[in-house]
């Protein structure tokens, strides 16, 4: 599993989001980006909403610029709905 602080920025009007690398945020300077495709999948039973990248391309681009990280054990139950 890899992560990237502010690692996608979605468009407004784009089917295309945009994967940047991974930097401190006290990097500055002009760094390159990604553009692929997310798809989302939303449970209508449980409202769990996620994302997937199913182009190999982008997977590539996260794997050389992202940082690894150990993914966290599932929880048994979902999380409780916010408050109103």
């Amino acid at each position: 599993m890899q992560a990237a602080r502010n690692g996608v920025s979605f468009g407004e009007n784009s089917s295309w989001v945009d994967f940047q690398i991974h930097r401190d945020p006290t990097q500055r300077g002009i760094f390159r980006v990604h553009r692929g495709e997310v798809w989302s999948f939303l449970c209508t039973t449980c409202g769990t909403l996620e994302f997937a990248v199913f182009d190999p391309a982008t997977i590539a681009f996260t794997q050389q610029n992202w940082m690894h990280v150990t993914p966290a054990q599932p929880s048994s139950s979902p999380p409780p709905p916010p408050s109103p």
